[in-house]
């Protein structure tokens, strides 16, 4: 599977327009766009820290299960305990989706994101 890298649609283009937006409010022209501006480029800004705080974030498969690792630690989900999978593919995104059979932990440091 090919690696994803950000798009300009959906970590730049937030970004400039939350700059725009700023100087708009920075010169004095306060006028519903340039909030709106401003609301789009603080959620750029949410992109871009999500996606850095998930860069080290890798998942293998092999015949003992479906490997989770981050950059701290790795916890493998094992096939027996898995009920169904669901991989969702765009241009811009891939999303699996893992179905347990019983609980998950939702407190486990790798498992958790």
């Amino acid at each position: 599977m090919r690696r994803m890298e950000p798009g300009w649609s959906s970590d730049v283009i937030p970004l400039l327009l939350g700059v725009a937006g700023v100087a708009g409010l920075v010169t004095g022209r306060v006028t519903t766009e340039m909030l709106i501006m401003v609301g789009v480029g603080a959620l750029g800004v949410l992109l871009v820290v999500v996606a850095w705080r998930q860069r080290h974030q890798k998942i293998a498969a092999d015949h003992t299960g479906l490997w989770v690792h981050n950059d701290r630690a790795a916890q493998v989900i094992q096939w027996q305990s898995v009920a169904g999978i669901g991989v969702y593919y765009t241009a811009q995104a891939v999303s699996l989706e893992v179905v347990p059979r019983g609980p998950a932990d939702d407190r486990d440091p790798v498992l958790r994101a």
